[in-house]
């Protein structure tokens, strides 16, 4: 700390000319700051907002992120994402503004590109978020806008308010069961001071649950973005029922767990009958897909160049899954809009990759095998 306090008049010139050519656009996708306390103070230079319409500040575990605005200053940055779960604070290029886990003490720099640095732990105060109720208390300091003032009961009360931790936002976490395995995804809309996932089973949703990975699942996302994960586990039985739940760990050690899902691994899984894997069927008239549907109650066709399924999917009939209507036999024979596009995916000699997505009455789902095909040349 003391390299960042010696230095600051060497490197403040490097940082307006870097600001200025690379340009400040603040825009934070992720804040668990109140969006009625959110205020701080000083005498030099008025109001600061932490949770403002263009960008935010958002407190992690170990560290703070985002930008916050001032009326009469512009935009101060609290640090981007640290490598390790805290800023070293050395040099001109690792500054940021940490937090005790522990205490909830913030101490290091943030950085404003007309006022200078902005110390959160200086000689003669200290800045702390209240681990009960998430208020800030104390003073920073800044060498030319003096102190700024977190909270104040009289004559006008003000603070600033951490609502909630939101160490990962999660949009979704599901399960579904294919022929010989489970695979389990979820996406996030944002991931703060996010270490990584576990992913838990067990076969009776209210036993207790046993860790299936066997290492740490790297976090990927970040306070600005989400991300979409996977994980297969092959380790199942036919005919069984597995529950899943998922915990994300953050930089201390701290998890929280989300679901349960479950998917059911069927003994009699939808068997593909025509056409063949591999099969070169005409370019008209439209083919007539057959599976063996095991009982189940309706069915989607999907088609991709993907075998994944992740990019250009057609499905038959039109929606997906619950959206849209159902096949109820089976077999179909696409219409000739439909086969228009599923002959636009084999274009070139392109394989196009095939299987059934079935539910039963109580709305599991169940997934075959993938067939490949290629469509004649029209």
């Amino acid at each position: 700390m003391k390299t960042i306090a010696k230095t600051t008049t060497q490197f403040g010139v490097i940082w307006l000319i870097c600001f200025g050519l690379l340009g400040l656009q603040p825009a934070w996708a992720a804040t668990n700051i109140s969006s009625t306390y959110k205020y701080a103070w000083s005498e030099n230079v008025g109001w600061q907002n932490w949770r403002s319409t263009n960008a935010q500040a958002t407190v992690g575990t170990t560290y703070l992120v985002g930008y916050v605005w001032a009326e009469n200053i512009g935009w101060i940055k609290l640090g981007s994402t640290p490598v390790g779960g805290t800023y070293p604070n050395t040099t001109s290029t690792n500054w940021g503004v940490n937090r005790n886990s522990s205490t909830g003490a913030l101490s290091g720099y943030a950085w404003s590109e007309n006022v200078g640095w902005i110390n959160f732990d200086s000689t003669n105060s200290q800045v702390v978020i209240a681990t009960d109720d998430g208020k800030f208390d104390g003073y920073a300091w800044g060498e030319n806008v003096g102190y700024i003032h977190f909270q104040n009961a009289s004559p006008a009360e003000y603070y600033v308010q951490q609502d909630g931790a939101l160490v990962v936002e999660l949009v979704s976490f599901s399960a579904t069961a294919f022929e010989d395995h489970i695979i389990l995804k979820w996406e996030t809309a944002s991931e703060i001071d996010n270490a990584g996932f576990h992913l838990w089973r067990t076969e009776t949703e209210d036993a207790e649950y046993s860790r299936i990975t066997d290492y740490l699942i790297p976090a990927e996302g970040g306070p600005a973005q989400g991300t979409e994960y996977s994980y297969e586990d092959f380790d199942v039985v036919s005919g069984l029922t597995y529950y899943y739940q998922l915990e994300d760990i953050d930089y201390a050690g701290v998890s929280t767990f989300h679901g349960p899902v479950s998917a059911t691994l069927s003994d009699e899984a939808i068997a593909l009958i025509f056409p063949e894997d591999g099969a070169l069927i005409p370019a008209y008239p439209p083919t007539a897909f057959e599976w063996d549907g095991a009982g189940l109650e309706r069915f989607k066709l999907n088609f991709s160049t993907d075998p994944d399924f992740e990019s250009k999917v057609v499905v038959l009939q039109r929606g997906y899954k619950r959206h849209g209507r159902w096949i109820t036999g089976e077999s179909y024979t696409p219409n000739r809009k439909e086969w228009r596009s599923i002959r636009r995916l084999g274009r070139k000699g392109r394989t196009v990759y095939w299987a059934v997505y079935g539910e039963d009455k109580a709305g599991k789902g169940f997934v075959s095998k993938t067939f490949q095909l290629k469509i004649e040349d029209y």
